[in-house]
C-alpha cells in the first residue's frame, strides 16, 4: 500500500515551522545563509498548495504524479536533516581560542574527547551548509517546474504560510477519552489555573507555545473543562481569536462580551464595548481562553487587557500561540508552557482511535506496521496522525 505521499502535507507544515524558528534563523544569520532560507520559505507554500490534487491523481495511479511525489518526499527529508543541523548547531558554544602560552597543553578527560568528537560531527563548514542549501533549492525549482507540467491546481486556502489560519474556528468542547497523552502537560496547566497569587494587573496570562498541529487547543480544552477547574471561576469564556484583522482589539473585546453577556452586541464602538465589559467582568474572578493568537503588538494587547483588570484575584487568562513573540508580549514575566510532540506509543494510540475506532492495534495485528509507518512521519503532531488515517480505513 502506497501511503507516503499523504503525509507531506503535514512535513511541509513541520518544514515551514522550523524555517522560521529563532534556532534555525539565529545560525543562519551568523553563517550569512538566512536569505538562500528565505528562498525556500517562499516556495514551499506553492508546493503545499497543489498537494490535495497530486494526492488524488495519486489515488488514481498517475505514474508521473508518483514519481513528482517521491521526489518531493526525498527532498522534504533531506531539508528535515538539514535544518535539524543548523538548529543543533546554534546550540553549540565555539571554544574558547587555545592560550598562547608555551606552557604544557593538559591531557583532556575523556568527557571532553567525547564532547569534541560529537561536535567535529556536528559541525558543519559554512561552504557545505551553503552547498546542501543551493542543491536543495535547484531541486525544489525543478519541482516547482513540474507543476504546470503535470497540470496540479492549487487550493487558495492553502497557497500561503499563514493563510493556513483563516476562517478556523474552534470552541471549548473536548472529550477527555478521545485525547491521548498530555496528562503531565494538563496537570501543569490546571495547577497555574488554581493558583491564587497577586500580579500587578489583577490577573495571570498562562501561555501555551508550540508549532502548528501539535495539541496546544487540545491542551487547553482540557484545562478549561477539567474537573478541578470547575467551580473555581465566576465567569469563563473561550474566544478563537485566530485571523489578525486590522480591527483585532474591537472583534476580540466584542467576542469576549458576547461570551460574557450571553447575547450579540452588534454596531457599538470600542468604547462602548469595553465599558460594557468592564461592568460585565468587574469584581469577578474570570477565565478567558484566547486560542490561536498570532497579533505580538504590544500597543493593542494594552488596549484589549484594560477591562481584565477590574476582575477579582486569581483570575487566569490561557493564551494558545505558535508564536514565542505573542507569549512574551502577552505574559512578560510568565514563562510559557512550551509543547513538545506525543510519542509514537501515544501517536499509534491515537490512530487507533481514529482510523480503528478501537485502543489499539490488537485486533488488527496486520494493520500495526502500516500504523508505525504513518506515526513514524508524523513528527509527533496529534493533527497529522488524526489527518492520515485514510490509508487504514476499511
Amino acid at each position: 500500500m502506497e501511503v507516503a505521499g499523504i503525509f507531506l502535507g503535514p512535513i511541509i507544515q513541520v518544514l515551514l515551522e522550523k524555517l522560521v524558528s529563532p534556532a534555525v534563523s539565529i545560525h543562519a544569520r551568523r553563517e550569512g545563509i538566512h536569505s538562500e532560507l528565505k528562498k525556500l520559505e517562499k516556495m514551499l507554500p506553492a508546493i503545499r498548495a497543489v498537494l490535495a490534487n497530486a494526492e488524488d491523481k495519486l489515488l488514481e495511479n498517475d505514474a508521473a504524479v508518483k514519481l513528482w511525489m517521491d521526489d518531493l518526499t526525498d527532498l522534504a527529508y533531506d531539508l528535515d536533516d538539514l535544518l535539524d543541523d543548523l538548529a543543533t548547531q546554534t546550540l553549540i558554544k565555539p571554544e574558547s581560542h587555545a592560550s598562547s602560552s608555551t606552557s604544557k597543553v593538559p591531557k583532556l578527560n575523556p568527557a571532553v574527547k567525547l564532547y569534541r568528537n560529537v561536535r567535529s560531527k556536528l559541525t558543519t563548514s559554512k561552504n557545505d551548509m551553503r552547498s546542501k542549501i543551493e542543491d536543495i533549492t535547484k531541486r525544489l525549482e525543478d519541482i516547482e517546474k513540474q507543476k504546470s507540467i503535470l497540470n496540479l491546481k492549487e487550493n487558495a486556502e492553502v497557497i500561503g504560510f499563514k493563510t493556513i489560519r483563516e476562517g478556523r474556528e474552534t470552541t471549548s468542547l473536548v472529550y477527555s477519552s478521545e485525547v491521548c497523552g498530555r496528562v503531565q502537560d494538563q496537570e501543569a496547566i490546571v495547577a497555574e489555573l488554581l493558583k491564587d497569587e497577586v500580579s500587578a494587573d489583577n490577573f495571570c496570562v498562562i501561555p501555551i507555545v508550540g508549532m502548528g498541529g501539535i495539541g496546544k487547543t487540545t491542551l487547553a480544552q482540557l484545562a478549561y473543562n477539567h474537573e478541578r477547574v470547575e467551580g473555581r471561576f465566576d465567569l469563563k469564556a473561550w474566544v478563537c481569536v485566530s485571523d489578525d484583522f486590522h480591527a483585532y482589539v474591537h472583534r476580540v473585546t466584542k467576542a469576549i462580551l458576547e461570551r460574557v453577556a450571553l447575547k450579540t452586541h452588534d454596531s457599538m464602538s470600542l468604547e462602548t464595548l469595553q465599558q460594557n465589559l468592564k461592568e460585565s467582568l468587574s469584581g469577578k474572578k474570570f477565565l478567558l481562553v484566547l486560542d490561536d493568537v498570532w497579533n505580538d503588538k504590544y500597543e493593542d494587547w494594552e488596549v484589549l487587557k484594560r477591562p481584565f483588570k477590574v476582575g477579582a484575584p486569581g483570575t487566569k487568562i490561557i493564551v494558545t500561540t505558535r508564536n514565542g513573540a505573542v507569549a512574551k508580549t502577552m505574559a512578560l514575566s510568565q514563562p510559557a508552557h512550551l509543547l513538545q510532540g506525543l510519542s509514537n506509543h501515544e501517536c499509534l494510540s491515537l490512530l487507533a482511535r481514529h482510523a480503528l475506532e478501537k485502543e489499539n492495534f490488537n485486533a488488527d495485528p496486520g494493520l500495526k506496521g502500516i500504523g508505525e509507518e504513518i506515526v513514524n512521519k508524523c513528527n509527533g503532531l496529534p493533527l497529522a496522525v488524526k489527518t492520515n488515517c485514510r490509508p487504514l480505513a476499511h
